[in-house]
C-alpha cells in the first residue's frame, strides 16, 4: 500500500546508510561499522521528505519485483549543522532510494544514497567499532565540499542474514582527498528465528524473539581508507565476532573486536577489544 509523504523537521538522521539508519540499538553488532561511522553517520538539523510505495504489476520493469510483497522507498532532505555542532556542515542535500522484497522464507533489499555537502571538512576519521575508543584519523584533507556515494544490500533466507555496504567520498578544497570503504556481515540464529523487514522505511525491523528467547551469532569484516594530497593515505581493517541473547525486550551481547592499520596511529598498529552490553529494547 502506498503511504503519504512523511515530512520530518528538526535534528535527525540523514537518509544514508542501512547500518546507521537501523542504529546500534537494534543492529547485529553493538556498534556501527567503521566505514559507516566515517562516511554515513550524519545527524543534522533540516527537513526530510520520505515516501514508501508499491508499484502496480503493469508498472514493474523487473521480474524479480513482480510480487505484491515488493516495496520501494524514496527519501531526500536539505540539512545544516546539527544542534550539538559535531560536524562542520553548512549545507547538505542527501537522498536515498531503496527496493525490497519479502516472501515466506526471507527477502532481499538494495539501496543507493548520495550526499553533497558544503562546509569545513578537515579529517577522515571514525570510531573503531568500540564506543569507548578514541576516534582514529586516517587523513587530513582541507576541503569545503564533500560528495558521498553509498551502496547497500541485504539478503535473508531462513535463519541467515547477510548485509553489506560500500562508500566513496570525495573531498575538494585547499587540500583534496578521498575516502572509502565497506563492510560485509553475516548473522545466523541458533534458535528458529529470523530478521523482519520494515518496508515503510527500507530498513531492518527491530528483532523480536519468535519464542520466549532467541540466540544469534554474527561476524563482520570491514575496511576503511583515507587519503589526501600532502601526507598520503592510511587504512584500517577490522574483524568483529559476537553473539546476542534476546529475552522478551532484554538483550545481552558479547563482541570481540580486532583492528589493524597500515601505518601506526599513536604508536600502535593493531589492537583488541572485548565488549559486553545489556540493553532494554523499548
Amino acid at each position: 500500500t502506498n503511504t503519504p509523504v512523511t515530512i520530518t523537521v528538526g535534528n535527525q538522521k540523514e537518509p544514508i546508510g542501512l547500518d546507521d539508519l537501523t542504529g546500534n540499538k537494534f543492529g547485529m553488532a553493538q556498534e556501527r561499522s567503521a566505514p559507516s561511522h566515517a562516511f554515513g553517520t550524519w545527524r543534522s538539523l533540516g527537513v526530510r521528505l520520505h515516501r514508501a510505495f508499491q508499484l502496480n504489476a503493469e508498472e514493474r520493469k523487473f521480474d524479480y519485483f513482480d510480487e505484491d510483497t515488493a516495496f520501494v522507498t524514496t527519501s531526500f532532505g536539505l540539512f545544516t549543522e546539527d544542534i550539538e555542532e559535531t560536524h562542520e556542515t553548512d549545507l547538505a542535500f542527501t537522498a536515498r532510494v531503496t527496493a525490497g522484497r519479502e516472501d515466506e522464507t526471507g527477502g532481499m533489499h538494495i539501496g543507493v544514497a548520495a550526499s553533497y555537502r558544503e562546509g569545513d571538512f578537515y579529517r577522515i576519521s571514525f570510531r573503531p567499532e568500540v564506543r569507548e575508543a578514541n576516534r582514529i584519523t586516517l587523513a587530513r584533507p582541507e576541503s569545503n565540499t564533500l560528495g558521498i556515494a553509498a551502496l547497500e544490500g541485504a539478503w535473508n533466507q531462513g535463519r541467515l542474514l547477510l548485509q553489506a555496504e560500500a562508500y566513496y567520498a570525495d573531498y575538494r578544497g585547499r587540500v583534496d582527498g578521498y575516502g572509502g570503504g565497506g563492510y560485509l556481515q553475516a548473522v545466523w540464529f541458533v534458535t528458529a528465528d529470523n530478521w523482519a523487514y520494515n518496508s515503510r522505511w527500507g530498513i531492518l525491523a527491530p528483532h523480536r524473539p519468535a519464542g520466549r528467547y532467541s540466540v544469534d551469532v554474527f561476524a563482520r569484516v570491514s575496511h576503511t581508507r583515507g587519503d589526501e594530497d600532502i601526507n598520503g593515505w592510511n587504512d584500517y581493517k577490522s574483524l568483529t565476532l559476537g553473539s546476542s541473547f534476546y529475552f522478551r525486550k532484554f538483550r545481552t551481547s558479547l563482541n570481540l573486536v580486532y583492528g589493524e592499520s597500515r601505518e601506526p596511529i599513536d604508536g600502535e598498529e593493531e589492537g583488541f577489544a572485548v565488549n559486553v552490553r545489556a540493553q532494554y529494547l523499548l
